[in-house]
């Protein structure tokens, strides 16, 4: 069983990569009402939100280990895989309940920005995991700063579909400039485009092109030479964009 808090933002197609690679059939579990579901369909996928929506706050919890609990044994679940830590709370009674081991992938925010907003939010559940997964070295030590026994950590860089993304001959027309990602301060996307004006100059006909979504999308928008938006791209849309920067 995967289980996630949202199924799925648009910035993580990661996760529907790995899920849809993976050997064996899953349950997909979303913690929170399902958004998304025409970019990122999915058959096996479950909810919690229709059962804890119509329950009091103070049995949401309860309510939610219960219907998690009756998932995992109708589909004779074995491992529980919990993607991002935001809500690895949520799966704990249920793995104690059925004796299934817990597996955790930590992405990076889970274990940077939002451990800071919520410093305690993973005392008593990280440290009884039985594998930690992390991309990197760098996330390795967050993660045990926020409890990961080291034994149970495993550093696993993201990879690259060769078959999708390929090398292509250089493009032909004007320098292109390319960000790909979240439209979030930690990717520096405010000083591409204090920047821009300086390339601008040295370069009159570059471009840039921005590509994603996020909290700074009005400051990305902001009408400046040779810049173009395009929010939420597809993975066509992302491949191609490489090609032609």
């Amino acid at each position: 069983m995967h289980f996630i808090d949202t199924w799925l933002r648009a910035s993580e197609q990661f996760v529907p990569t790995l899920i849809g690679r993976l050997r064996h059939p899953a349950t997909v579990v979303s913690s929170l009402a399902p958004r998304n579901l025409d970019r990122f369909p999915l058959a096996s996928l479950a909810s919690l939100a229709p059962v804890c929506d119509r329950v009091p706050a103070r049995l949401r919890r309860p309510a939610a280990s219960v219907t998690l609990s009756a998932l995992a044994v109708r589909r004779r679940v074995r491992l529980i895989h919990v993607h991002h830590g935001y809500r690895l709370h949520e799966v704990r009674d249920t793995a104690r309940f059925l004796g299934l081991p817990v597996v955790v992938s930590l992405h990076g925010h889970d274990v940077t920005g939002y451990r800071e907003q919520h410093p305690d939010i993973y005392r008593g559940h990280l440290d009884r995991v039985a594998a930690a997964i992390v991309p990197s070295r760098f996330l390795r030590d967050l993660a045990v700063a926020a409890g990961c026994r080291p034994e149970t950590i495993h550093v696993i860089p993201s990879g690259v579909d060769t078959t999708w993304f390929h090398p292509t001959p250089p493009p032909s027309g004007p320098p292109t400039v390319l960000f790909v990602g979240r439209f979030v301060e930690k990717k520096g996307i405010d000083v591409l485009l204090e920047a821009w004006p300086t390339v601008r100059r040295a370069v009159p006909e570059a471009r840039l092109r921005l590509l994603g979504y996020g909290p700074l999308e009005e400051l990305a928008r902001q009408p400046r030479p040779g810049v173009e938006v395009v929010t939420a791209p597809s993975h066509s849309e992302v491949r191609e964009a490489i090609r032609a920067a």
